[in-house]
């Protein structure tokens, strides 16, 4: 499966307000969705379950990308980082 840019953007965007944890996440997306009202059925679902498989990754993806730099949203940029880069090949498997 291909994405879109669009659905790129919509997922990144989404973990850019989901994954700082300032809130649970059901609310976040909740809000997400209801600022994006454009998104279609599956859109929406392509997002949701992008960001709920990050959440439950997180330690993973954390683990995997120590050295991803941190923007000014924290974490989520750390995170959102695993979808262009490759772990270093010390990690062990």
């Amino acid at each position: 499966m291909s994405l879109t840019r669009p659905q790129l953007d919509a997922i990144v965007h989404a973990l850019a307000i989901v994954l700082p944890a300032r809130a649970p996440a059901d609310q976040q997306l909740r809000a997400f969705f209801r600022d994006n009202r454009k998104l279609g059925s599956r859109e929406r679902a392509l997002v949701a379950d992008t960001v709920y498989a990050a959440l439950r990754r997180r330690r993973l993806l954390e683990k995997l990308t120590p050295n991803a730099s941190r923007g000014s949203e924290g974490d989520a940029m750390s995170t959102t980082g695993v979808t262009c880069e490759r772990p270093s090949a010390d990690v062990r498997r």
